[in-house]
């Protein structure tokens, strides 16, 4: 079967669940689980799922006050492959779902060149509490390379041509899609807002978002784009 068409089926099929007034509760249990997760037409690998307890998270900067609300840490990786310059690619992603869902979604765009995969926390324009804090569901990607040294500003990935197809565009189509999937299918209810948050490189891909997929996403922020505009 077709990827895309397996993948688009199996969204059809969750959005047509009847919603809940509220999401069931999850914990460590159904967080566990996702370990096993297979979805059809889909090339997901590299799959881990942690529940974290409430708090403050790991290695916080200093000046930095977050406290996260307990949540499954899920990360994963599609259509890993090798690259032309014999290098390991792949679309990583990092998904947190609270144990309390408020049926909200936030993809939090990344920064630089990207090839990092930022804590899917939702503090961009987020004010004294992150969106993960909120009860929203968040999903972060590297867009389809892992940079040398976490450095976001490595170009070296361009040499490759669909790693740059897929920090142009293409990654956050693909685990958008995946991530709706997945949210859906834990809390057994589907998604009721969708939303893109992010600033520079963030930026670009909420306004590419906005332009390629309309439908994806409820509303995007799109903070200081970094893109060209040509006027004739």
């Amino acid at each position: 079967m077709n990827k895309a068409i397996g993948l688009f089926a199996l969204a059809i099929a969750l959005v047509a669940l009847p919603a809940a007034a509220q999401a069931p509760a999850r914990g460590p249990q159904e967080c566990a689980a996702l370990r096993n997760l297979q979805l059809p037409g889909v090339a997901l690998t590299e799959i881990s799922a942690e529940w974290m307890p409430a708090g403050p998270p790991p290695n916080l900067p200093p000046g930095f006050k977050i406290v996260l609300p307990a949540h499954c840490r899920m990360e994963g990786t599609l259509e890993r492959r090798k690259g032309v310059d014999g290098q390991p690619y792949g679309i990583g992603f990092a998904l947190a779902l609270p144990g309390t869902w408020n049926g909200r979604f936030l993809f939090q765009g990344g920064g630089g060149f990207n090839g990092v995969l930022a804590p899917p926390y939702g503090t961009t324009v987020a004010g004294d509490m992150s969106a993960l804090a909120r009860g929203f569901a968040v999903v972060s990607t590297d867009s389809g390379h892992r940079a040398p040294k976490g450095n976001a500003l490595d170009t070296t990935f361009l040499g490759d041509q669909q790693a740059s197809l897929d920090f142009a565009y293409r990654a956050v189509d693909r685990v958008t899609a995946v991530a709706k999937v997945i949210i859906a299918q834990h809390y057994v209810q589907p998604i009721a807002r969708s939303y893109y948050v992010g600033c520079s490189t963030g930026g670009r891909e909420a306004m590419l978002a906005a332009q390629r997929h309309p439908l994806e996403f409820d509303g995007v922020i799109a903070g200081a784009p970094n893109m060209r505009v040509y006027y004739s």
